[in-house]
């Protein structure tokens, strides 16, 4: 491999954050670059706004834009406005279009999210195969997400739709998947098949929050892709 080394940016799930993630940057190899980006904290930005933001602020290529739960429809809108830098595009845990979960963008005004208790929402994203660390700074990070950009996050993902942006990416896709998620069950993965036949699948047994409980797979898998990319020739 010559010329420029190429990079990894992680974009991170609904909390928004790096801390969570790095568990996986200490499970990845050097011969590629990494970084984890924070998302910026401002409700008047859509997908779209946090799209265009992101996309100005892109280190130089060759890069691989990874998306976990929430930025996975992030990192196809910037694939396609940065297709001379972008190379390939990982969704983790993530969807094109949300189907039946769509009915509770209603229903978000009313929910007390500061109310609700933690142990029914790690059950929801990991089961019991958290660690107490990862649980540990899984709370900390809903606390520290306010409820209004929690919501605002919400609402986005119910609304958006890249179905047609995927089918039209020039890169290569590749799609991570927790075979016991139960956010997002396996019709998400489908999606993506028929969206693009080419992409490739990687199942890892876990839940939703796979990027975390399961760093060392998917750093493999990552790896895996990139090598694909770079190191075939």
């Amino acid at each position: 491999m010559s010329g420029p080394k190429p990079k990894l940016l992680l974009f991170p799930g609904i909390d928004g954050v790096p801390e969570l993630r790095r568990g996986l940057m200490e499970c990845l190899e050097d011969r590629f670059e990494a970084q984890i980006f924070s998302l910026p904290e401002d409700p008047d930005l859509d997908y779209e706004g946090l799209s265009q933001w992101l996309a100005e602020r892109l280190p130089e290529g060759p890069l691989v834009l990874a998306g976990e739960s929430f930025s996975g429809p992030l990192v196809a809108m910037i694939a396609e406005k940065r297709p001379d830098k972008v190379k390939g595009v990982v969704f983790i845990a993530s969807f094109p279009k949300l189907g039946l979960l769509r009915a509770a963008v209603h229903l978000l005004p009313f929910i007390p999210l500061r109310a609700i208790p933690f142990a029914p929402i790690s059950w929801l994203l990991m089961g019991q195969t958290g660690s107490e660390d990862i649980r540990r700074e899984m709370h900390k990070a809903l606390k520290l997400l306010t409820p209004k950009i929690a919501k605002h996050r919400a609402k986005l993902a119910l609304d958006v739709d890249v179905r047609q942006i995927i089918t039209g990416l020039p890169q290569a896709i590749l799609v991570i998947h927790g075979t016991r998620d139960r956010l997002l069950p396996y019709r998400y993965v489908r999606q993506f098949q028929e969206l693009r036949p080419d992409a490739q699948i990687v199942p890892i047994d876990g839940y939703h929050m796979i990027l975390e409980t399961h760093p060392k797979p998917i750093a493999k898998a990552l790896e895996v892709f990139m090598e694909s990319l770079f190191l075939s020739s």
